[in-house]
């Protein structure tokens, strides 16, 4: 007679658990506790889309993408996610990363614009470049700079390689660094067809690695070596005056991402390094101040990520930089700032007209990843007009 109502009680419970593990990352969510790491993920998470701001067609797929990074747990979820897969699984690793040679790892690549395990592509030497990219990411650029040229600006676009066109020997079954990488056919295509202010760093981080390890093996990043590298090797394109020939290094860790990724605490994920800062350090970051306020009313800029700097000398250009990970993570802004005398850095690659109201740059750097290539060729705000073409 007791059996049934046990089995009941048992099947009620199990009922009420399931709806609560359902429940639970969607109401953390509701109560803004999201499980979404930038330091982890490499990226700010997707912003809330509005139906103002996108055609009706692409609101589905923009809100499953806020969605998912805004998941309650996502951060604990993927992390014992990674634990199964590195520690139970026979040793096997995160799906986005590959394991490499004497501790190396490196990411495959998150899709960009269709392109899947972008840096993979970019080792096996099949990142897409056909023509039709090509030229509409030369038009693009052509439209950027005659808007900045109109203005009396010094506009840069800054490409930096990933991590696998640098160190690809470190790949398993891995070989030298290839000749022309990628980002070495975009930058040639661009400067050969009228666009002489594309900066294109790995020639020269190549020839810094001859000095220095300028990524770090647990990282997507450069390290604080390849850092100062990109600095000086961008104050002699651009015609900054170098700010860097005095730096104070100090013995330290470094927990990459992609370490973490994998689940490895900081005891058993982390590397020697060197920090690098230079001295003096004048560059100051300011925590709070009217364009702070300003940036965080910009529909472009929700859920963005922004840091602003000022140095005592008056007489140094006014920077706006616009990039990714590379540029917003680690110490490079604090280290570039140095040649200005007020810096404005947003993770972000929108550029907004009013952003040059409000900043009044002498110099506009847009900085993109080797494995983000193909944002190249995406439109532009409609507040910046066509080019004379």
């Amino acid at each position: 007679m007791n059996e049934p109502r046990s089995f009941s009680l048992r099947a009620r419970l199990l009922f009420w658990a399931f709806v609560a593990a359902l429940a639970t990352p969607t109401a953390l969510m509701l109560a803004g506790q999201g499980g979404f790491s930038p330091e982890t993920e490499n990226r700010p998470p997707a912003p809330l889309p509005t139906l103002n701001g996108q055609p009706l067609r692409e609101f589905p797929r923009a809100f499953e993408a806020f969605f998912n990074d805004a998941f309650g747990l996502r951060a604990a979820m993927i992390k014992i996610n990674a634990k199964i897969h590195s520690r139970l699984l026979r040793g096997t690793i995160t799906p986005d990363v590959v394991a490499g040679r004497e501790g190396w790892l490196f990411y495959k690549g998150e899709h960009i614009r269709g392109t899947p395990q972008s840096n993979l592509q970019i080792f096996l030497g099949t990142y897409p470049l056909d023509s039709d990219f090509l030229e509409k990411a030369r038009r693009v650029q052509s439209r950027l700079r005659h808007y900045f040229e109109a203005r009396g600006i010094r506009y840069y676009l800054v490409l930096v390689p990933s991590k696998i066109s640098v160190y690809p020997e470190y790949m398993r079954g891995g070989k030298p660094p290839a000749e022309m990488s990628a980002i070495d056919v975009v930058a040639r295509h661009l400067q050969d067809h009228g666009e002489p202010h594309v900066v294109n760093l790995r020639p020269g981080l190549l020839r810094c690695k001859e000095q220095a390890q300028i990524y770090h093996k647990t990282d997507t990043h450069w390290s604080d070596e390849g850092m100062l590298c990109g600095c000086r090797l961008l104050a002699e394109r651009i015609g900054l005056e170098t700010r860097w020939e005095t730096v104070a290094r100090q013995a330290g860790l470094h927990h990459g991402d992609l370490a973490k990724m994998e689940g490895k605490s900081a005891a058993d994920g982390s590397e020697p390094t060197t920090e690098v800062r230079r001295v003096p350090e004048t560059a100051r970051l300011i925590p709070e101040d009217s364009l702070g306020g300003r940036l965080a009313q910009s529909i472009w800029l929700k859920d963005a990520t922004w840091k602003i700097f000022e140095t005592p000398d008056s007489s140094a250009p006014r920077l706006l930089c616009l990039g990714d990970s590379f540029f917003m993570r680690g110490n490079f802004t604090r280290l570039f700032a140095e040649a200005f005398s007020y810096s404005v850095f947003l993770w972000n690659d929108h550029l907004a007209p009013e952003y040059l109201d409000w900043i009044q740059p002498d110099v506009v750097i847009w900085e993109v990843t080797e494995r983000r290539l193909r944002i190249l060729a995406d439109p532009l705000n409609p507040g910046i007009p066509f080019d004379p073409e």
